[in-house]
């Protein structure tokens, strides 16, 4: 996620099993508002807390 600006609009978005976000462009999935993300997981280095607006 460190390569979002803070107030991206996303869409279509749907996590993958290493928590990476994925940009599918399929019908069905959500839109957001990214707001910013912190603290990561000391044995995994994965993003722990993701701030967004969602619209679903």
């Amino acid at each position: 996620m460190s390569y979002l600006n803070p107030r991206t609009v996303i869409a279509n978005f749907v996590f993958d099993r290493n928590g990476r976000a994925r940009f599918p462009n399929k019908h069905g999935y959500h839109a957001a508002l990214f707001m910013g993300f912190g603290g990561r997981s000391v044995s995994t280095g994965k993003v722990m807390r993701i701030q967004v607006w969602i619209n679903g």
